[in-house]
């Protein structure tokens, strides 16, 4: 939906989401997912929640990268985007692979970019690709892969797996119907009739 909205943005930096996500100690101190929220409270009910959620906004912040020179730079792109339609009439659109391409070299400049800002942020995924984060890894991307299923049927009202559970029994049913055979041989209505 993001890049629907917004495809010209390459760098995807148009907007951002905190989430909160609610974790239980077990007797163990073994952390339990309670829940996630996607619009989480930054009301500051105590001394401990001023001082956590000033941590986190300031944190955000500097994760956004936000500057005068940026904002400059991008004043700069767009009026000079519209000079160049203004002159040639027409808006210049880049092939798929050169926004692919775009936005891999702005993905690797973001990633650099936040390690600098991330403040007291840990980065828990991606994990770097070794043997022994490999159960994290499977572990955080079913978790990924269930988001984006709970995304699709927000969006659509129909899950990825009851799509491909669809597309499936049509090809169950049309292998079906090719290697189906008559109950009767010849034409017209079976023997007897």
């Amino acid at each position: 939906m993001y890049r629907t909205c917004c495809p010209d943005d390459v760098e995807n930096q148009t907007c951002f989401q905190i989430l909160g996500f609610d974790i239980m100690l077990d007797a163990d101190l073994k952390p339990w997912l309670i829940e996630v929220n996607h619009a989480p409270s930054l009301a500051t009910e105590s001394v401990f929640d001023v001082n956590i959620k000033q941590k986190l906004l300031r944190d955000t912040i500097s994760l956004l990268n936000l500057s005068l020179a940026r904002k400059q730079h991008y004043i700069q792109q767009t009026k000079q985007a519209v000079q160049l339609r203004m002159v040639t009439g027409k808006k210049v659109k880049s092939t798929p692979q050169e926004k692919e391409e775009k936005r891999r070299e702005a993905n690797e400049l973001r990633d650099i970019q936040e390690q600098k800002l991330r403040g007291g942020f840990e980065l828990i995924f991606p994990l770097a690709d070794t043997p022994e984060n490999e159960p994290m890894i499977e572990k955080y991307t079913q978790f990924l892969e269930t988001a984006r299923d709970q995304y699709d049927y927000f969006n659509s009202g129909r899950r990825k797996s009851d799509i491909i559970g669809e597309v499936q029994n049509k090809q169950l049913l049309q292998q079906a119907h090719l290697h189906q055979k008559p109950m009767w041989s010849g034409q017209g209505l079976p023997p007897g009739h």
